[in-house]
């Protein structure tokens, strides 16, 4: 999801509130923020031979309202958003 809006982002342009630094941020924070997130559960997994649980819904919750967040706020704040 992410990455698809980055990449839209990137397509249209400066025409977008926020510009290049939103499309680098939504990549950044969006994407690479949530595979980080899981690949690091994993590997914990793994690595103390712990049992399979999935990862706690609360941690992705967390994450993604701070990205929704700082992607929101950060351009609004530079522009009026109304």
């Amino acid at each position: 999801m992410y990455s698809i809006t980055a990449l839209v982002w990137v397509a249209i342009g400066d025409v977008l509130p926020g510009g290049r630094w939103l499309a680098v941020h939504l990549f950044t924070l969006g994407a690479v923020s949530n595979m980080v997130i899981a690949m690091t559960h994993y590997f914990a997994q793994t690595l103390l031979h712990a049992p399979d649980r999935t990862v706690r819904l609360e941690r992705f919750t967390l994450l993604n309202v701070g990205v929704a967040l700082l992607v929101v706020g950060r351009p609004c704040s530079v522009s009026s958003c109304s």
